[in-house]
């Protein structure tokens, strides 16, 4: 029969023989009610498949968060290409590996229209064709309308939780520091369902309307060959409708292949990741909160260090601060403490050999805050007596992804805030005045004086104001070899 209309086409064009074509409506009715099974089977399988996608890729970033910090202290990686990985290769491993098995549901629901032209040519599919086909053309605009609205509002929540899941990522070091990974786990998955709500909403509304469009276009060119079309385009259609709905879904299937070898090139360069389980710090408990020991570094130099190994003693309840040039390592010196870096040497806190990453609250030269209320960056602590509140802010304020919406400064006071409400004894400040004006700085050393005593405290400083308020200040030399690379290098 397909044959036939084309052949009756052709005839009629070339002014042969002129038999009547054979009629276009049906396999046109078809292929419209083949668009709207499509659409809801599309938007099904949209659903499904962002559900789980954002499922893999919230595991995934928790695997890579396990095995990341593992590799971190050992040396394997740096911090930031562990942020870099958090933030992106979940996303990609994802989309890469997982989508193309996930996506075939739905380009194999691409070829439900091809499936119901063949059936046109059956006589009493006809029937059935029509009554779906009169109740929908009226209600597709009004779909239109409807979901474009739900789609902004899902569009809204989604890209607020992905930037709350990815700043997260980011602080990763963060919350190994102060033994909150498995918060940062548990936020990862909470973000993660949350998103993939968000998504699977926002992709399912976009295929169904890419599936209301294919309808509607169906339509008008049914309208059209009925009404303005001759009989050459009648007796075309029936020959051209199967080619033009099954282009897009083999082409698709094709391309399934490729999809799914690049994947699996990524998921093996991802593998030794993936297998990380400790956490390096674990809460401050009383027992080391309580502890008023002494702090004993012995030719101490982190593995990237440019300056001299250090040595020495820090009784409990002085201020020592670190002071040389940029580029030297300071920073690495407290990535080394926490267990961040690898490096020589030995650190005793009291009797303890090798002390617990708990013995240390880390305040981060940037100032580090996440998104989520000024409690959640306190890790639920209270605000500390001794510390001023910048003005406006509350522990129920709302701290957007990377505190865009605080200055410099005011991100300071709450990294310091959250480092002298974790109760450990030895507190490591990383520039922590940088960001401050002359009169924060001011109030930052008097905060630091009358802490001295209570907590042992160990700042990196280029200013001489904050320098000031140490007991004592440690220069680290460079050593004659490193001198050069010291001054090209950026960083403490």
């Amino acid at each position: 029969m397909l044959a036939g209309g084309a052949a009756a086409a052709v005839r009629a064009f070339v002014g042969g023989e002129s038999t009547p074509p054979p009629n276009p409506l049906p396999p046109l009715v078809l292929a419209g009610v083949g668009a709207l099974c499509k659409l809801f089977a599309t938007a099904l399988a949209v659903r499904r498949e962002r559900t789980f996608s954002v499922a893999a890729e919230t595991e995934l970033r928790v695997r890579l968060f396990r095995g990341g910090l593992e590799a971190l202290r050992r040396g394997e990686i740096s911090a930031e290409r562990l942020a870099a990985m958090l933030v992106e290769e979940p996303r990609l491993l994802v989309a890469e590996a997982y989508l193309p098995r996930l996506l075939l549901p739905r380009r194999l629901a691409a070829l439900i229209p091809l499936l119901l032209v063949g059936g046109a040519f059956f006589p009493r599919a006809v029937p059935l064709a029509m009554l779906p086909v009169a109740m929908l053309v009226g209600v597709v605009a009004l779909f239109r309308r409807v979901v474009r609205r739900r789609a902004e509002d899902a569009a809204i929540v989604r890209n607020n939780r992905l930037e709350a899941t990815l700043d997260r990522a980011r602080h990763a070091l963060l919350f190994a520091a102060y033994g909150r990974t498995s918060e940062a786990e548990q936020a990862f998955r909470k973000d993660g369902d949350r998103l993939a709500a968000a998504e699977g909403g926002v992709d399912a509304i976009a295929a169904a309307l890419s599936g209301a469009n294919e309808f509607l276009a169906i339509v008008v060119v049914a309208v059209f060959a009925g009404v303005a079309g001759g009989a050459a385009v009648r007796g075309l259609l029936p020959a051209l409708v199967p080619f033009v709905l099954a282009y897009r879904p083999i082409k698709e299937l094709a391309e399934t292949r490729l999809d799914l070898a690049r994947g699996r090139l990524r998921a093996e360069r991802l593998q030794p990741w993936l297998s990380g389980a400790a956490a390096l710090a674990t809460p401050v408990d009383d027992a080391i909160s309580s502890a008023q020991d002494a702090l004993i570094l012995e030719d101490i130099r982190p593995a990237h260090g440019r300056f001299s190994p250090v040595s020495g003693g820090i009784p409990f309840g002085r201020v020592v601060a670190l002071c040389g040039p940029t580029g030297i390592g300071k920073s690495s010196l407290f990535a080394q403490l926490l267990g961040f870096a690898p490096g020589v040497g030995r650190v005793s806190y009291g009797a303890r050999r090798a002390p617990p990453a708990a013995v240390f609250a880390w305040m981060p030269q940037d100032g580090a805050v996440f998104a989520g209320s000024t409690a959640e960056n306190l890790f639920d602590e209270m605000w500390p007596t001794a510390l001023p509140r910048p003005e406006g802010l509350t522990l129920e304020t709302a701290i957007g992804a990377g505190g865009r919406a605080l200055s410099g400064g005011e991100r300071q006071w709450i990294a310091f805030a959250r480092a002298v409400a974790s109760r450990a004894p030895v507190l490591l400040l990383d520039e922590p005045t940088a960001a401050m004006d002359p009169v924060a700085e001011q109030a930052f050393v008097g905060v630091v004086a009358a802490l001295r005593g209570t907590r042992t405290i160990v700042l990196i400083t280029h200013r001489a104001a904050t320098a000031a308020v140490a007991d004592e200040v440690w220069n680290l030399q460079v050593e004659p070899e490193n001198r050069g690379d010291a001054l090209l290098d950026g960083g403490g």
